[in-house]
């Protein structure tokens, strides 16, 4: 089955969730870049960057060279606390182009990272993110930052020190992550779920504003079998079936939708 067969045999919702991920790559990345170019700009460094005003110890001055990637933080951090990561799940155009690029690696070579504790390693690594200025490595970092390396991918047939950077250590080191945590991995998601600071703090508000009562995805357990079926397609291994419990991680969750189109019983809600 083609590309555009297996676009055609999803899901209205499933479409619409694709569609929306290709417009956020046309919007943020090369070789269109429509919002970074506002600001002069092609990339997600610079301006638009949205993980060094993370970095401690705080600089004010960051706040205001980064400023549109602040404020692209802050509305996403706002938008997941009230419905749920619609950003990492529906627009974020680095984990697009990772789930979209997984989709042409065959399932069966896929490397299958569910047995890992990905919020373990997300927040273990975020805090060496936090750190790591402190102890003269800050820029270890955005080495292997893939808001860097994905928009380098995309401008290789274009530019030659794009080209160039794939034969360095780092180039190479990076694009390797990026393929075995990436698009290698079950679901296309294992960079987001283990090593991207973004989503760390997206993840964390996410699970505080469930707690709170706002809107989610969430199971009704009345209606549900127990199949299993839910968690064989979520691409952020956030639903976890025991013996006795099928239940979704707000951790991990990424408000993709697929599960509740996978769910036979209709019990996602």
């Amino acid at each position: 089955m083609n590309i555009i067969s297996k676009f055609k045999s999803l899901s209205r919702a499933a479409r619409i969730r694709y569609a929306i991920l290709f417009a956020g790559i046309l919007l943020f990345l090369p070789p269109l870049s429509l919002l970074p170019q506002f600001s002069g700009e092609a990339k997600f460094c610079g301006t638009w960057c949205m993980r060094m005003f993370m970095k401690l110890p705080p600089a004010s001055y960051i706040f205001f060279v980064t400023f549109m990637g602040v404020a692209l933080t802050a509305l996403v951090l706002a938008v997941t606390f009230f419905f749920g990561r619609l950003w990492c799940g529906r627009l974020c155009p680095i984990g697009g182009t990772s789930e979209i690029a997984s989709k042409l690696v065959p399932e069966k070579v896929k490397i299958n990272y569910t047995g890992i504790s990905a919020p373990a390693v997300r927040y273990g690594y975020f805090l060496i993110f936090l750190l790591a200025p402190l102890l003269g490595i800050g820029t270890l970092c955005c080495n292997f930052c893939n808001f860097s390396l994905v928009p380098n991918i995309l401008t290789a047939p274009f530019s030659a020190g794009s080209v160039a950077f794939f034969f360095t250590s780092t180039g190479f080191l990076s694009t390797s992550l990026f393929v075995v945590l990436g698009i290698w991995s079950k679901g296309g998601r294992g960079y987001c779920n283990f090593m991207c600071p973004v989503g760390a703090i997206d993840s964390l508000v996410n699970a505080i504003g469930a707690k709170l009562g706002f809107r989610r995805i969430k199971i009704e357990k009345a209606n549900c079998t127990g199949c299993g079926a839910c968690s064989e397609v979520c691409p952020a291994w956030a639903i976890v079936k025991d013996k006795e419990d099928v239940r979704i991680s707000q951790f991990s969750c990424i408000s993709c939708g697929k599960c509740k189109d996978e769910c036979p019983g209709g019990a996602i809600k």
